[in-house]
């Protein structure tokens, strides 16, 4: 039977398949199927959603597109709540104050940055 699998993201550190164990690829692409983290090739992305090659290629690109999408919104809204709390600080004059409060919208900036395309 076939699960709906989530893309996450390709990654080339990585270069053997979890599903059929075909090894040296160029990369393989990181999903989540029920709450579990594989790695693989193109063909197999495919295979476990029921999918042809070229239909395959086509969900890729569109998974990859929504985890991007996906992405752009959380960073967005956390640049939005970090303008918002250093709305009242004056940069020049209460320079230490602004990193203090800049500080944690930095961290989970790259936090989010990590856990969407890792490193």
């Amino acid at each position: 039977m076939n699960t709906t699998i989530k893309v996450l993201g390709f990654t080339d550190s990585i270069t053997t398949c979890d599903l059929c164990g075909k090894s040296e690829l160029k990369g393989t692409y990181s999903v989540d199927s029920e709450g579990q983290i594989f790695h693989l090739g193109s063909t197999c992305v495919g295979k476990k959603n029921g999918l042809n090659a070229k239909d395959s290629k086509s969900f890729i690109s569109s998974e990859l597109k929504a985890r991007k999408e996906e992405y752009l919104l959380a960073q967005r809204e956390i640049r939005n709540r970090e303008s918002i709390a250093l709305l009242s600080i004056d940069f020049w004059e209460q320079h230490e104050e602004y990193k203090k409060i800049q500080l944690p919208f930095k961290n989970e900036l790259e936090s989010l940055r990590v856990n969407y395309y890792g490193r």
